[in-house]
């Protein structure tokens, strides 16, 4: 628990270092940053990507002892929710000004208060060694084939992962107008859900398994986006667009899960191979 701990407090200082240089910078120099629309999607969804990673609800692969840590952690992540949606709102403000004031100096306290948060867990998480995953591994059972196929495992892993951030920060989180974006949007929702049907082929031996998996996840996708480019293109509530994006995210949550079963499950193989990892990496039928 104690890696977990630290890697929370990086990515946590990460976040709000990240915030407050976006504040800084687009409320400063708004005109000059919006001509690279592409990068600054990319940074102003960022925390929010973060959040995803950080979100207790996906912690599960160190159930047992995560549940001490719970309340912390929880409080902790709505401070940085509530500090990544001051972020977006820089767009309400010009540099300097009293309301651009108030928001820094309550990022402020937010970052003060979770690292207090993030401490305190650090000086429980000494008291507990490390959740034994190993005992764990030693029970799991792994079939030849999949032993074999963990090279498409591993592939699948950051597939997954920047299909989702490629998606949220550029299809759903540029701040622009027009039927190029709306058509950019659609593109890249296709995309995401032809990269998750690659992911699903690769990484499932059972084909009704990963038929099962993909049919399910996008289902769930297809409504989220559905509202979401209704809401936002459609009947114009681009202004709610930070909430509609999180009220999306719901929707997205089953993806996101089972990306994180398959990146436990290839973890889990990864350490049961050991030193016969890379003879089953580069194995060839």
């Amino acid at each position: 628990m104690k890696k977990i701990t630290k890697r929370l407090i990086g990515i946590n200082f990460i976040t709000y270092i990240s915030n407050f240089l976006f504040m800084y910078y687009y409320a400063k120099y708004k005109g000059v940053l919006q001509a690279y629309w592409g990068l600054l999607g990319i940074w102003g969804l960022s925390p929010l990507v973060l959040l995803l990673i950080t979100s207790p609800i996906l912690a599960d692969d160190y159930k047992k002892e995560y549940k001490i840590f719970k309340p912390y952690s929880t409080i902790d992540w709505i401070m940085r929710a509530i500090a990544c949606f001051l972020s977006f709102y820089t767009l309400r403000f010009q540099y300097m000004s009293l309301g651009y004031i108030i928001q820094n100096l309550i990022c402020l306290l937010l970052l003060i208060v979770s690292l207090i948060l993030e401490y305190r867990m650090l000086k429980k998480a000494k008291i507990y060694a490390d959740y034994p995953i190993d005992e764990n591994i030693k029970k799991e059972e792994f079939t030849l084939e999949e032993k074999q196929n963990v090279r498409n495992m591993a592939r699948a892993q950051p597939l997954a992962l920047w299909s989702f951030i490629m998606f949220f920060s550029i299809g759903l989180g540029l701040d622009i107008e027009g039927k190029l974006y709306i058509l950019l949007s659609i593109l890249l929702f296709v995309l995401f859900l032809m990269l998750n049907y690659i992911k699903c082929y690769w990484f499932f031996i059972d084909e009704g398994e990963a038929k099962n998996t993909f049919i399910k996840d996008s289902i769930y996708a297809v409504i989220g986006y559905s509202i979401y480019f209704v809401l936002v293109f459609v009947l114009g509530y681009g202004i709610y667009k930070f909430w509609l994006i999180i009220f999306a995210i719901g929707f997205f949550y089953p993806t996101i899960r089972t990306n994180r079963k398959m990146a436990i499950r290839y973890k889990q193989l990864e350490a049961y191979l050991g030193d016969n990892l890379l003879d089953y990496f580069y194995y060839k039928k």
